[in-house]
C-alpha cells in the first residue's frame, strides 16, 4: 500500500500576540514542509526524510535531509 512508504508534512508557526503592540512584523519563522519514503533494500529498512522550513525575508529556506539504514 502506498501509505504505508510515503508521508507529507506541512506545519505553521505564528505568533500567539495578546495585543497588537506585541506583534513582530518581521518573525523569522512561518511555515515548514516535507516528505518521507520508507522501503526496504533486501530484508533492511531503510527511510528516507527531507524537510524544510521558510526563515521569513532574511535567510533562504532550511533544508534537512536524513537517511535511515537499519542492521
Amino acid at each position: 500500500m502506498l501509505g504505508e512508504h510515503i508521508a507529507l508534512r506541512g506545519g505553521y508557526v505564528g505568533q500567539a500576540a495578546l495585543n497588537e503592540a506585541d506583534r513582530q512584523p518581521d518573525y523569522l519563522y512561518s511555515y515548514s514542509y516535507g516528505a518521507g519514503l520508507n522501503f526496504k533494500m533486501g530484508d533492511r529498512p531503510l527511510s528516507f526524510d527531507w524537510a524544510g522550513t521558510h526563515m521569513g525575508e532574511f535567510f533562504d529556506d532550511n533544508q534537512q535531509v536524513s537517511l535511515k539504514i537499519a542492521f
